[in-house]
């Protein structure tokens, strides 16, 4: 852009106008001399096929989005040093060139004129005094460079940048690996055992919400969408609880005092209190079916199956966990979310009750154990 400014201003002459001409000719009387139409008419015929041919070996129109920017102070620099042989004296305003060649005695000319209102800020070439931008583009050497709204907005439509999108991988695999948390709270029903000599009358009243009744359970393994409808899982389970119980009991003994002479009788039984551990640590195998009641992106699902579990815990007191043993029934309701093709998270209230119960615990009853908690958790598929 600089080659061809400088390219521009170094075939500047200083010429003498129309009008002097005119008083020279005028003084020596020499009379112009005047060529026959015809002459004119072939001289314009020539001129109109030279730039016909000229014009099929214009180079190529760059096309810019934004008006090249230009500092000012390289454009001054390239004006002192082409144009102005002296230096630059300024009177009040140091762009005001104007005040060099009246002081000089000369005029300016018309190119040095078209070269100023080039350089202002409506135009093409822009003088400002902010940090320069670069044209990262190939332009050739002649090429003509325009700025239009009507060219920026050929350009701009015309060099849309396409969005690479990269190849859509699908998984593999229609099995997903799930992983789940459920904090439950802890229950017991109480089947007393007929051949002791004990009454059993309760066990200590607790809150359903109690801390006491605390235990969580973690969950992993593999399901699969046999359809849309029908599915399965199954996987490995721990379970863990931490939980005193405390029950009341009668002797069969008792002393029977009759009221007056009345038949009526007084039965006195001592009431016994009595506290045991009832820590568990379990580990065992779920599998079932799963059933997607409706939705895609979020599914709501309901599902059954068998829980079997092993204690692991060490003896404490009249409950030995080691070698117990138990067998349920799970039930749950499960809200599933679809990240996306591969991560999925869900939320599900489930339910387990033990319908077999093998304990080896020295008590008057046999406890059934079952538990409510609300799972999360998370769905991978390969």
């Amino acid at each position: 852009m600089f080659a061809s400014v400088r390219e521009r201003l170094g075939r500047y002459e200083e010429v003498p106008s129309d009008e002097v001409w005119q008083k020279i000719t005028a003084q020596t009387g020499v009379k112009e001399k005047v060529w026959p139409v015809w002459v004119e008419g072939i001289s314009l015929a020539g001129m109109g096929v030279m730039l016909f041919f000229l014009g099929l070996g214009t180079k190529e129109v760059v096309y810019v989005d934004k008006p090249v920017i230009v500092e000012k102070e390289i454009v001054k620099e390239v004006i002192k040093e082409i144009i102005v042989e002296k230096p630059l004296i300024a009177t009040g305003d140091e762009n005001n060139v104007q005040g060099y060649y009246e002081r000089e005695g000369r005029q300016e000319s018309k190119e040095l004129t078209e070269l100023k209102k080039s350089v202002q800020p409506e135009k093409t070439l822009l003088v400002t005094t902010q940090e320069p931008q670069l044209f990262t583009g190939s332009v050739e050497k002649d090429s003509t460079i325009i700025s239009s709204p009507a060219i920026r907005r050929q350009s701009d439509s015309s060099h849309v940048e396409e969005k690479v999108v990269p190849p859509y991988k699908k998984p593999k695999s229609k099995f997903q690996f799930y992983l789940s948390l459920t904090p439950s709270l802890a229950f017991q029903k109480v089947i007393p055992d007929g051949g002791d000599a004990l009454i059993v009358q309760g066990f200590e009243h607790r809150s359903p919400l109690s801390v006491k009744r605390f235990g969580f359970a973690v969950d992993a393994g593999f399901q699969r969408d046999i359809n849309r409808i029908l599915g399965f899982y199954g996987g490995l389970s721990f379970y863990r609880q931490q939980q005193q119980l405390t029950y009341y009991y009668y002797d069969r003994d008792a002393d029977v005092t009759r009221v007056a002479d009345s038949w009526t009788f007084e039965i006195t039984r001592l009431q016994h209190t009595k506290t045991f551990d009832y820590t568990m640590t379990n580990i065992g195998v779920r599998s079932g079916l799963l059933i997607t009641l409706k939705g895609d992106k979020l599914k709501h699902k309901f599902g059954a199956g068998l829980l079997y579990m092993q204690g692991f815990g060490k003896k404490s007191g009249s409950y030995n966990n080691r070698r117990s043993d138990y067998l349920s029934y799970q039930l749950f309701y499960r809200n599933e979310i679809r990240v996306n093709d591969h991560f999925s998270w869900f939320v599900e209230p489930t339910f387990a009750y033990s319908f077999i119960s093998r304990e080896k615990l020295a008590e008057p009853f046999v406890l059934k154990p079952y538990r409510a908690g609300i799972g999360v958790g998370v769905l991978y598929r390969f």
